[in-house]
């Protein structure tokens, strides 16, 4: 399979089939490959406790057991068979930004469709969340409106809370963005998706020129949310702008990770198909 179909075209989007023939391409070939172990949610459930024996694995040792009872346990679970897969997507015109041909919410409309493909063929319930949530399901009927809304899904001004349904069964959401923000408001909502029974996934998606500054000489950035123009050079800036990405970017981690939310970073030049092989290969130890 070639290497641009990876990438893929942006026309693709003009085309329900030539989505679905790209996106079912991606999710069965040689790098996503077909294996149904590949699972997005980590699938468990608390179940009990029982004491620690010498062997266990120590990252699962409950330390707030041991404070009440200066004993260690481990913290049993059980693999659950199905989760909910509610896949929200940034489409602030940041994400607007291209690099490669592609911009960030092509690229993360073709991920989702991926693993959303991935997911139903495991046997769990997709939908997609936006202004109006998506009911989730897994049939044939089911995946034609997914790939409708996601083919669909435009571009805002900024980023806006989508409506969340209340529900019962575990939820796995998936949310994709370049977390730009004015005042943490995406990081204050992906914060509010983390429960007790919902695993949340962030993918943080970047660019590598976005990333490294490696623009030449001096440059005209225009703000896709303000449309505010500015002169810039990258050669005098660049070491002061990529101490503050660091800084940015470490402040993030340690927001999600405090939470317990599931922190990937990936750069949409990376073909579509190594992302996932990455990703689903890193989820499958987590079992």
């Amino acid at each position: 399979m070639s290497d641009s179909i990876f990438h893929i075209d942006p026309e693709i989007l003009d085309s329900i089939h030539d989505f679905d023939w790209a996106i079912r391409s991606l999710a069965m070939g040689e790098y996503v490959g077909k294996k149904r172990s590949k699972k997005l949610g980590t699938g468990m459930e608390f179940s009990q406790y029982r004491p620690y024996s010498q062997g266990d694995d120590l990252r699962q040792l409950d330390w707030k057991m041991y404070a009440r009872t200066d004993r260690f346990y481990i913290k049993q679970s059980e693999v659950e068979t199905n989760v909910d897969v509610t896949f929200i997507i940034d489409n602030s015109r940041s994400m607007l930004y291209k690099e490669v041909g592609i911009s960030k919410l092509h690229f993360a409309k073709v991920l989702t469709g991926v693993l959303g493909y991935v997911a139903m063929e495991n046997g769990d319930l997709i939908g997609i969340a936006d202004g109006h949530s998506m009911t989730s399901g897994n049939d044939t009927r089911h995946w034609n409106r997914f790939l409708n809304k996601l083919q669909g899904l435009e571009e805002s001004k900024y980023f806006e809370n989508p409506y969340i349904e209340n529900r019962r069964s575990k939820e796995l959401f998936v949310f994709i963005s370049d977390l730009y923000e004015e005042d943490q408001e995406i990081r204050d909502f992906v914060k509010t998706l983390k429960s007790p029974r919902n695993e949340v996934i962030v993918f943080h998606v970047m660019g590598e020129l976005e990333e490294s500054l490696d623009f030449g000489n001096a440059v005209k950035l225009k703000d896709l949310e303000t449309d505010k123009e500015v002169q810039f050079s990258p050669r005098s800036a660049k070491l002061s702008y990529q101490d503050q990405l660091t800084v940015w970017k470490d402040q993030l981690a340690i927001d999600f990770v405090e939470k317990g939310i599931d922190l990937q970073e990936i750069y949409f030049n990376t073909p579509v198909g190594q992302v996932i092989n990455t990703f689903l290969n890193r989820r499958k130890q987590l079992l």
